[in-house]
């Protein structure tokens, strides 16, 4: 009650908020949709994969790092590529696979096919003779 109140940069760090993240294989982590990149002054600071960190959301908005103790800023990236062009081997198109879809015939198939055949009036054989005479032979 009696305390005085405090400054704006203390106030900034007491309203942040904290969360765990762990560093990817880019060096950098991911928080919010985007990626941040640790940095000590204009240089940028490396550290290896799956290194657990404190991500640090200070309240005006201000994005900080706590790795082993160790206060670092951030700089966002604005471009995130999953795999580099210069180090990475150009990965293959996946060729386009076609779902198979079993016939009416299937023994999974069969028994509630019988039934919607029933529903409808027709029997098995019946099915099978229209089916054959409307294929045409070759």
């Amino acid at each position: 009650m009696f305390e005085k109140a405090p400054k704006p940069a203390q106030r900034n760090l007491l309203l942040a908020r904290v969360s765990e993240r762990g560093i990817d294989s880019g060096h950098h982590i991911r928080y919010q949709n985007n990626f941040y990149l640790p940095v000590e002054g204009d240089k940028e600071i490396y550290f290896t994969r799956k290194t657990k960190t404190l991500v640090i959301e200070a309240f005006d908005g201000d994005i900080y790092l706590n790795i082993a103790d160790t206060i670092y800023a951030t700089r966002k990236l604005l471009k995130h590529e999953k795999h580099s062009t210069e180090f990475e081997m150009v990965l293959k198109t996946k060729k386009e696979r076609h779902k198979y879809i079993p016939p009416q015939s299937h023994p999974w198939k069969l028994a509630s096919f019988k039934q919607y055949l029933h529903k409808i009036g027709k029997s098995y054989e019946e099915f099978n003779c229209e089916r054959n005479t409307s294929q045409p032979q070759l």
